[in-house]
């Protein structure tokens, strides 16, 4: 689930993995991105290291043409929406 806000909850659709062959990782990293979290939260919810998901990002990046975090983002609202 994706959160907005701090009361209001929208799922990404799954479709969104499927459309740019993102793992369930990727996706997972996505939905959490477009919730306002940050990758060292991740990094520290998950016990992940930041490096690791920096790299997920950047794969993440070059699968849906984006440059830039805030652009992703933007991209995967619109599949929200």
């Amino acid at each position: 689930l994706i959160l907005r806000g701090q009361h209001a909850a929208t799922p990404l659709p799954e479709c969104v993995a499927q459309h740019f062959g993102l793992t369930p990782a990727e996706f997972r990293l996505c939905a959490a991105l477009v919730g306002g979290a940050s990758l060292k939260t991740c990094a520290q919810n998950w016990n992940r290291s930041y490096d690791t998901l920096r790299s997920q990002l950047k794969t993440i990046l070059a699968k849906t043409g984006t440059h830039r975090q805030a652009e992703l983002v933007g991209l995967l609202n619109a599949f929200g929406a």
